[in-house]
């Protein structure tokens, strides 16, 4: 069901006409019947506040792996996709599943084409010699196999996945931080699941 159906829906099921939703966002009725045919879709900020109003998630209005809004800037027009911000990927749940999924940002469409992409809140500052810091988003591509000396999203005997460089030898594979402290960790390649590849980090401030 696409964003603008599932939003009639929402509509009809409160008994609001389309003068009365516009009038509750100080939007133009012809604004949100684009959006309910699905000419235009609002800016991720409404679509937030339209998940709040509805009691409904965001997910359940978009659907974030191939839905995008369009914003206008310098009279240019750049697409972008609504990505989830996941804080823990657990092995009794899909990495997609809603419980995982604390926010969303967005991001121009050009960088993530062809592949499934979130974000992966970093939990410690294990990997700062690369600039990822704790609470730091970083953005994955999601892939099964990771090429050698990369930086992925890994999850080893079951364990909360969690961000490490991995280097193959043999059928083993080494897994290692920045960290002093911590010695590397050598696992068997089927002790592993790789969950994605990092490629690229988001800083707070």
């Amino acid at each position: 069901m696409t964003f603008g159906k599932r939003l009639k829906k929402l509509r009809n099921k409160k008994g609001l006409t389309l003068k009365d939703l516009a009038n509750k966002f100080d939007k133009s009725k012809t604004a949100f019947s684009n959006y309910e045919n699905d000419y235009r879709k609002p800016d991720f900020e409404l679509i937030k506040e339209l998940a709040n109003y509805f009691n409904v998630t965001v997910d359940y209005l978009v659907d974030f792996k191939t839905s995008y809004v369009k914003e206008s800037c310098h009279n240019n027009i750049k697409e972008l996709e609504i990505v989830p911000v996941i804080n823990k990927i657990t092995s009794d749940k899909a990495v997609f599943d809603k419980e995982n999924i604390i926010d969303h940002r967005k991001v121009a469409f050009e960088k993530i084409k062809g592949g499934d992409y979130f974000y992966f809140k970093a939990e410690d500052n294990s990997l700062t010699n690369v600039g990822i810091h704790k609470r730091d988003d970083v953005l994955v591509r999601k892939q099964a196999r990771i090429e050698n000396g990369n930086i992925a999203v890994v999850m080893v005997n079951k364990d909360n996945a969690r961000l490490k460089r991995v280097h193959q030898n043999g059928s083993q594979l080494i897994l290692q931080t920045n960290d002093s402290n911590e010695s590397p960790e050598f696992v068997n390649e089927n002790e592993v699941k790789i969950i994605g590849k990092a490629v690229e980090v988001v800083h707070k401030l």
